[in-house]
């Protein structure tokens, strides 16, 4: 037995379990559970099947030199209430998921030399209802981190979205914040057709989210030459499979949303043609928003022809969010551009467009909240004094 202090009002003996489970009687369990915080638009029904259906697909992310890769669902249970004639679930208290892929490290120790590690994704961080208030969150954030420790292996991390602001920095993580803009779809920023494009379907757009996996690495490398010899900089890699379970999603919400709609869902980016560059994105049903996951743009040194290639592409981006009666475009400040100075010239051009990209940096509503934990000897040194410098964060990495 083992007693915790569960909540600032009371003390509770108890015997908690928390255990990974591949049983679909508690998969499904735990989605019909969390579906009230989630499900948005959708059915209960439709959003269990989607997370069933997903959760199927991240399989790809599997294989059986790596079995560890893809998602895991954690089940808090309260054991003491358990007996022989129970459920499955009756004594589940809380649960979360946590989705493994690969991602790049670089030491300030050792700035040269970047090595791949495993990123642990933390998601769907839900406590029941009925057992709400008792400090079971707490609980399961605490032991999990125990396990990834050891699970992710030496210099892997986590990393989660926030919606309860910085509840998770007591478990060690450094929270991130993002600015999101958002771009009236009606808005045409500059003249189409300056450069010849097509648009990017499902899996049509493989190459280039390998090409610019190996640009990554030389992006984190380029960073990390600032880092303190504490400090260290991870990037997660782009993996042509995590865009498709993106879309696949996309999909698979607007089939359920619209079942009698006749517009198909396939485009999922564009590009110019005889060039690299390009953008990806993914349409939110439920905010009307036309998402942009990455982008992509050769010569940034060049910053003026970088800006204009960059305007264009949003501006096809708003086709096709008028094509589907989507009110805005939304994107993350870190997929704008990768230096500063191009990043301040490019907002000050849109600021002459959109008043909103001068809204203040404290305004949450505007504002992105994600956190990031070193799994290893950093952690337990109190990562909170050190640097973590994430490179690439940007909205991909949060699906």
């Amino acid at each position: 037995m083992i007693q915790r202090q569960l909540s600032d009002s009371s003390t509770l003996v108890d015997e908690l379990l928390l255990e990974e489970s591949t049983d679909p009687e508690v998969i499904r369990y735990t989605y019909l559970q969390n579906s009230e915080a989630w499900k948005y638009r959708l059915s209960t029904e439709d959003y269990v099947k989607r997370e069933m259906y997903l959760r199927e697909e991240s399989m790809m992310l599997n294989n059986k030199t790596e079995p560890l890769m893809g998602i895991h669902l954690y089940v808090l249970r309260r054991s003491s209430e358990y007996s022989k004639t129970s459920s499955k679930t009756d004594n589940i208290v809380a649960s979360l998921e946590v989705l493994i892929r690969k991602a790049w490290r670089v030491d300030g120790s050792n700035k040269e030399n970047a090595y791949m590690v495993n990123c642990a994704t933390v998601g769907n961080v839900f406590t029941l209802k009925n057992h709400r208030g008792q400090g079971y969150a707490s609980e399961l954030m605490n032991r999990l981190n125990v396990i990834l420790d050891e699970k992710l292996g030496p210099g892997g991390f986590s990393n989660l979205y926030s919606e309860v602001g910085s509840f998770y920095s007591k478990f060690g993580f450094q929270d991130r914040l993002v600015k999101v803009n958002y771009i009236p779809s009606d808005f045409n920023l500059v003249k189409l057709n300056v450069h010849k494009f097509s648009f990017l379907r499902l899996k049509s757009y493989d190459e280039h989210v390998e090409l610019d996996s190996s640009n990554t690495l030389n992006d984190l490398l380029a960073r990390a030459e600032h880092l303190g010899k504490n400090d260290v900089a991870v990037s997660l890699i782009p993996k042509p499979e995590i865009f498709h379970q993106i879309n696949l999603k996309d999909q698979f919400i607007h089939n359920a949303l619209y079942p009698k709609s006749t517009k198909k869902v396939e485009n999922f980016g564009v590009k110019f043609q005889n060039t690299n560059d390009h953008i990806l994105w993914n349409h939110d049903w439920n905010q009307r928003l036309l998402v942009i996951t990455k982008v992509f743009i050769e010569d940034e040194e060049n910053s003026d022809a970088y800006i204009d290639k960059f305007l264009e592409l949003v501006s096809l981006a708003c086709v096709e969010a008028r094509a589907h009666e989507l009110a805005n475009v939304s994107i993350w400040s870190t997929s704008m551009a990768k230096t500063q100075e191009v990043h301040f010239k490019l907002v000050k051009v849109l600021s002459e467009f959109f008043h909103h990209f001068d809204y203040k940096f404290s305004d949450m509503s505007l504002i992105s909240h994600g956190a990031i934990r070193i799994n290893d000897q950093l952690a337990a040194e109190n990562s909170q004094n050190n640097k973590i410098e994430w490179v690439q964060n940007e909205k991909w990495c949060w699906y």
